[in-house]
This record gives structure tokens, sequence and C-alpha cells, in this order.
């Protein structure tokens, strides 16, 4: 068997005994009977086919060195392997995108080695090259470990069906380079019976569904080396080591709800399949806040899975870093916000200062243009609008000019100090707004929460600091009502009223006495059959927040859900928590005819200062400096001492 990764030792010791070179003699990787003892070329644990074997014997030193240094660049370089697969892939960007997903060290190195994160999601703007880059990562993949099994995962099966045909063809009808460094992957020996010779010839590897490499030596695995997986090919019992799910949410299903909800769905279905130390990786653009990368990344923001790792970039650059002169794009923010820090090792990322675009357009060997430009991007801008724009080139699923609320107007109505907090015994409301969902339904479909939040009414203003939220059943709903009444001892507790009010009330009072309760301060409020009525009423805290007249504390549970679900309005997959804080503001509190201070807004050490004012200092006072008002002169002189 033939290690290239020990060629240049047995060079050498052809060199140092001034003897003709003969490559390595290999070995048989097989204990069945060959025909004509006949002694297979295996490297890298893998049969060479005959013809393929007999060039690779016949190379003179230097050809095979170099054959050999250049299988090993494309197979832990795939901007290398790229150009020898015919593809137009480019050091900017494409560099950055593939530091993004799977680094692969050669076919020496398990890949449940290659990285701690088996979750690798890698959302960039539309005409970056994803899914070629994709593509050539799948054949990288193969060549390192050619019984790895692949499945993709995409919105549709024509989708699907195109990408394993575009794969497959770069195996079946490679370019002649990559045939001349990897025959094993797509050769295979045939003996001719009229001819009574062994032929390498190009085969068929598979169908639409499936393919598997020629070069594939484990025959006991059922899966193929990359097959499609829809909504009707997924079945229990198969097992895949890289699961690669692309542009599953596209143009043609985010407008359709149901469609987005099943694509999801599709994803959940497929990740019990995956091997524990395989590895999964999603590439695509946003589109909206319900589709299947935004449940992931709300799911990661909150806590709830910690598994993935992600990349998302628009289509612009702050332009060239003045320490490296590598692109934006090189520098991982995820690091370090100020100074990104570069995949070459520089400090940090310091613009330029000319802005630019993530992929500089270049030209083509046949005149083709690839890449952006400023000039180009504010057209395609013009053409297709904000919102399509946002969503295909801003990786925003919404546009700014329809985002109601931003980052710097919530922040400034964010109270982070609790000392800022109105007094304890200003008078206190509580507002819910319940939900209702049976059991029995899918995790997929439990989209609402019962959400509380606590607010006192002080100076014309609302100011909320507490609050609580989960999915309860009939019994916990009523242990969190008593409890928070108990905790706040509220003026009024606001419920929306609906069908199922009465019986509310009636466990309430039941159960009051076990928390000591003797007056239960519930308000039932009144449905409104107004249309769009909760688009409304969220939409009506804006002005409340610019005005001033609304506050939230960081510290309160669920600041960080109602903070992303009004960054996301109108278009969030969830609304409950920013929907209960529209009740807060339309609750009949009284805080609308209150008048708001004029002056800045009193601590509680204000009154004491106004009760003790100080003496204005004297003009000819003596004061050493001791900060007191004391007078501290040198020990012995006139001013020690009191005077």
């Amino acid at each position: 068997m033939i290690d290239e990764t020990n060629f240049d030792s047995a060079l050498d010791d052809a060199l140092a005994q001034e003897k003709p070179f003969v490559p390595p003699t290999p070995q048989s990787a097989s204990t069945e009977p060959v025909e004509d003892d006949y002694e297979p070329l295996v490297i890298n644990n893998v049969k060479f086919p005959r013809g393929a074997a007999a060039r690779i014997r016949a190379m003179a030193p230097d050809e095979f060195k170099t054959w050999v240094a250049d299988r090993q660049k494309a197979y832990i370089d795939p901007i290398y392997l790229s150009g020898i697969l015919g593809m137009d892939l480019q050091e900017d960007p494409q560099r950055a995108l593939f530091a993004n997903l799977i680094t692969l060290r050669g076919p020496q190195v398990p890949w449940s080695e290659l990285d701690t994160i088996h979750r690798k999601m890698l959302l960039w703007s539309r005409g970056t090259c994803k899914t070629t880059s994709v593509r050539c990562l799948e054949v990288e993949i193969i060549l390192n470990y050619p019984n790895a099994r692949l499945c993709f995962l995409t919105g549709s099966d024509e989708l699907g069906k195109a990408q394993l045909r575009a794969l497959k063809l770069l195996f079946e009808e490679p370019t002649e380079r990559f045939e001349y460094l990897f025959p094993e992957f797509t050769l295979k020996s045939v003996w001719n019976k009229k001819t009574s010779q062994w032929e390498d010839k190009r085969v068929e590897m598979g169908n639409s569904q499936r393919f598997s490499v020629p070069a594939r030596s484990n025959t006991v695995l059922a899966e193929s080396t990359f097959q499609i997986s829809t909504a009707k090919k997924v079945k229990a019992g198969s097992h895949f080591d890289f699961i690669f799910i692309d542009d599953l949410v596209n143009e043609t299903n985010y407008q359709n709800a149901a469609v987005l909800e099943r694509c999801y769905q599709n994803y959940i279905d497929l990740v019990p399949e995956l091997d524990p130390s395989g590895y999964i990786v999603m590439t695509g653009t946003r589109y909206s806040h319900d589709d299947a990368y935004g449940r992931i990344l709300e799911k990661a923001t909150t806590g709830e899975v910690n598994l993935w790792s992600f990349s998302i970039r628009d289509c612009y650059s702050r332009g060239k870093c003045i320490n490296c002169h590598h692109s934006d794009v090189f520098h991982d923010a995820s690091v370090n916000v100020l100074q990104p820090p570069c995949m070459c090792g520089c400090p940090g990322f310091r613009s330029d200062g000319i802005p630019g675009v993530i992929f500089p357009q270049v030209r083509l060997k046949d005149g083709r243009l690839l890449g952006f430009t400023l000039e180009w991007l504010a057209q395609q801008r013009a053409e297709m609008g904000d919102a399509k724009f946002s969503n295909q080139y801003l990786n925003q699923a919404v546009a700014a000019s329809q985002q109601q609320f931003t980052e710097q107007m919530i922040h400034t109505q964010t109270i982070f100090d609790a000392k800022q907090l109105p007094p304890w015994q200003t008078e206190t409301f509580i507002v819910g707004d319940l939900a209702y969902t049976p059991e029995e339904t899918t995790d997929s479909k439990k989209r609402d929460e019962t959400v509380f939040w606590v607010f006192k009414r002080y100076h014309g203003a609302l100011w909320v600091y507490d609050g609580d939220s989960g999915r309860w059943g009939a019994n916990d709903l009523v242990t969190h009502i008593l409890t928070a009444i108990k905790k706040h001892r509220p003026t009024a507790f606001f419920l929306e009223k609906n069908a199922a009010a009465d019986a509310l009330m009636n466990q309430i009072i039941a159960r009051a006495p076990e928390f000591m309760i003797s007056k239960i301060p519930i308000q039932w409020i009144p449905q409104g059959n107004v249309k769009d009525q909760k688009f409304v009423r969220i939409a009506g805290i804006a002005p409340v927040l610019v005005g001033k007249r609304l506050w939230l504390s960081a510290s309160m549970p669920g600041y960080e859900k109602l903070k992303q679900q009004l960054l996301q309005f109108p278009r969030a997959r969830h609304d409950d928590y920013a929907d209960t804080l529209g009740l807060c503001v339309e609750c009949p509190t009284g805080w609308a005819s209150e008048a708001v201070p004029l002056a800045a807004v009193e601590t509680s050490l204000d009154w004491l200062r106004r009760l003790n004012p100080a003496a204005p200092v004297e003009p000819n006072y003596e004061d050493s400096g001791a900060g007191s008002g004391l007078c501290a002169g040198p020990a012995g002189s006139e001013t020690a001492g009191w005077k």
C-alpha cells in the first residue's frame, strides 16, 4: 500500500543509494484471488483501476511527486479543488465562506475530530456562490472519506434532483485534470470479453435519487455515497455522516406558511438520521422569521439550543483592513465586535474607510462577470424593491423601511439600573395574555405562551419591571396568577376575557385561601372585534416608547424575547410578549391623563436635600481642601482644628 505522506522518505532513500527510483511496491488490499496474479494499487485504502494503476506506476519520479503533492493540496484546499473541478470560485470571498463550514485536514484525520461544533449555518447574500461552494465541499469530503454517507435536503424534489445531478456529473463526466489526479473516483476496471483485456471506463454511478462513487470500499453500508431526502423519502433506519441543507427556504415557498411548516418538519424528521459524530451544514438566505433558519436562530438566541455556529452576511463590506489588507468578510465579528480578528491572525479589523461589497466583481475567462458592484446593487434594490432586496441581499426578514421598532428605540427606553425604577410603594398593575394550548399539539404548533407583565404607573409613564410566562395547564395557570397577586399586591390584574374566563375565575376563587388572598383584584377586559386588532395594538407601542411614556427593565424575565418580537414586527413568528406589552398600554390605568413632570424625574435623595439644604459657602471661607468643609491646616498652624 502506498502512503502518500511517506513518499518523500522513499525518494530520499533511493537517491542516497544512487539507484534508479522505483515507486513503492503496492500491497494488495484484498485476500481474494486475482486473475493473472495481478496485485492492485492501493492508496489510502482505495483500490485503483488497473489502467490508472499502470499509468501511475510508470510515472517518472518528478511527475509522481507532483501528482502526490497536487492530490494532497486538493484534499485540504477547497479553492484549489474548485479549479480542478472547473468551478469559478474566488479567493475573496469564497475562502472566507469555506472557513465558516467544515475545514478538512486530509484522509488521515477522522471526520469526528475536524471540529468541536457539528452544526454549521451559513446565511450569506444571494449571489455569493453558496450552492457551488457547498458542492465543492461535498466533493472534498468524498475524496477524503470515500465511505462517507452524505444526505442532501432542499426546498423541493426538483431542486434536490438538480443538485444531485450536478454533483454526480463531476464524477461521471469529470474534467481531464480531476480524472488525472483521482482516477479511482471516476473510473472502474471492466473486463472486455471481445479483447480479453481489462479496460478503465466511466460508468453510471446511480440515478436521480442517489449515487455511489467507484472508490467506495465498504459494501456493508446500505446508504449511498450521496442521496437526496424529501418529505416522501426520509426513512427511519437510515444513517448519515454529513447532512447538507441548502435553500430549504427560497423564493418559491417563503410566502406559504404551510410550506414553511412542512420544510421545517422535514428538517426535524431528518435530524435523527445523523450519526453522533456527523455534521449538519445548512446554507441559504433569510426570507421570513417563521422559516427554518429563523426557528433555529431563535432557539440558539434564547439558549434552548446552543449547538450551532452561525455566519450571517449581507452583500456589503466595510472595506479592507489596514492591518492585513484582507476584506471585511475575512474578519469574525462574533469573536470581537469592535475589532474582529482575521483568519490570518491580524490584531483586528480596522477599516480603510472605503465601503465595498462582499463579493468584488471579477471577469471570468469566458467573459462572464461574477460578483457585485455598489452601482449594480443599487440598481437591484430599485428594481426589486426594499422588501425583496432585504430578503435576498441583506438577509433581513423585514426591510428597514418596514421596521417599526429599532434597537436604538428600545435601548433608549430600557433601564439597566434597578435604582432608576419607581419607588416600591408606587401603584402596581399586572396584565396577562392567556394562551390555551392543547397538550396534544406538536411542538411546532405551540407558538403562544401565557405572558404576564408587572408594571407601575409613575409620573405619567408605565414602568414594566417584572414578568412571568409559560405554557401552563389550567391548574398551573391558577397557581401562577395567585403567586403573582401575592408577590406584587397589584391594584388591578387585567386579563382579556374569553370563553374560559368564568371557569378560570371560579378556580382562582377556590384556591385563593391557599395563598392567603382575600381580595382578588382581577379585572376582565372585553375582547375587541376590530380587524387586525393585534397588529394595531403592537404598533401602538412605538409612539409611547418614542414619547418616553414607557420604560422597560433589562433585568426582567422575558426582556430578550420581548425585544426580539418587537424588532421582528410585523413579521415576527411569535408576538405574545409584544402583544401583552400592547395590552399594558391599552389597559385603563390612567397613565395617559397623568401629567408628565417637566423637570427631571426626582430620585429618593432629592426630597432629603430639599429638607436639609446646605448653607452657601462664604467667599472668604478658608478651606485647605480636606473635602469635608473643615479647615485642616498643618499641626500647630492657625488653621489647624476647629475655628
